[in-house]
């Protein structure tokens, strides 16, 4: 059902990113990033508030897994960021206990881009191989190093990309 949601809206977000003027992405972009950073700082605090009062169940889960589709196939850079924190918010899940579902959602939202890119005749395909043997050997050497480290190691380096890619984006977008 998850892997159904994140392609089907995975290509809405591709989709959309097809339409989205550069100058728009740029505009949009530091703003989700922002987003991410906080839920992810107030994270803890945030989830155990919101669960003291409600209980969050699968219909909330399932649309929560249509938006983050639409976040990876718009802007697949920082979907695992957003998901670590919303599924941390919403689900009570840690970051390590994170890593295969969002490894397999982000995969899916990314295979549903490549099917919009393709088909807008966007790829450029003799970068494949490497983007390809890069993402392999990354995704291979931060899931090895990420289940040797302790969860609180795991927040600090998550917060410090994120808040560090978030002021890049600002200062990007808005000039500094």
């Amino acid at each position: 059902m998850l892997a159904t949601l994140t392609f089907i809206f995975g290509l809405a977000g591709s989709l959309l990113l097809v339409l989205t003027p550069t100058e728009t992405f740029d505009i949009i972009i530091p703003w989700l990033l922002l987003f991410a950073f906080a839920v992810m700082l107030f994270g803890k605090r945030a989830a155990d508030w919101l669960h003291s009062r409600i209980v969050i169940g699968r219909p909330t889960l399932l649309a929560v897994q249509a938006l983050l589709g639409v976040y990876g196939g718009y802007f697949g850079g920082g979907v695992g960021l957003i998901t670590t924190a919303l599924y941390g918010l919403l689900a009570n899940i840690r970051p390590r206990e994170l890593f295969a579902i969002r490894t397999a959602m982000l995969a899916v939202a990314n295979l549903a881009a490549a099917c919009v890119f393709i088909g807008f005749a966007m790829v450029w395909w003799w970068a494949c191989v490497p983007m390809l043997l890069g993402s392999v050997i990354g995704g291979w050497l931060g899931a090895l190093i990420g289940k040797r480290l302790t969860e609180r190691a795991v927040r600090i380096w998550t917060l410090l990309v994120t808040g560090g890619t978030t002021i890049i984006f600002f200062i990007r977008a808005y000039g500094g």
